[in-house]
């Protein structure tokens, strides 16, 4: 006996089965997190608690070392942060990441993209 997700019953309609209506419609349901809203309140509050712990944590502490924080253990760890990637800096890493940073920046980028939707909208033609 066929598997469902091998069997093509057609409904009439130019290019489409059953089946594969069905499986996207079951696909769409369980992968749309917004259908269930109260599950979506909470994402949306756990993000909110997040932030504000982070917030908190940070803090603001005008006029003092950039690593003092509302709790020691993050400007702890910060200041540890710090000193590791300092420890480990290299001139050619550094070199790579400017090239990157210019690679990425909108003086490459907006002139490419004007040149690929340039090129997409002629070829269509």
């Amino acid at each position: 006996m066929p598997t469902s997700s091998s069997v093509s019953q057609s409904d009439g309609r130019a290019g489409r089965d059953r089946t594969s209506e069905s499986i996207v419609a079951v696909t769409d349901a369980t992968q749309d997190p917004l259908r269930n809203h109260r599950r979506t309140l909470l994402y949306a509050s756990g993000l909110l608690a997040a932030m504000v712990l982070i917030f908190v944590a940070v803090g603001k502490h005008p006029g003092e070392p950039g690593t003092s924080t509302t709790w020691p253990p993050v400007g702890t760890f910060d200041g540890d942060v710090y000193r590791l990637v300092q420890e480990h800096r290299d001139a050619f890493l550094t070199w790579l990441a400017k090239a990157l940073n210019v690679l990425g920046s909108g003086i490459v980028t907006i002139p490419l993209r004007i040149g690929v939707a340039l090129y997409l909208a002629f070829r269509r033609r």
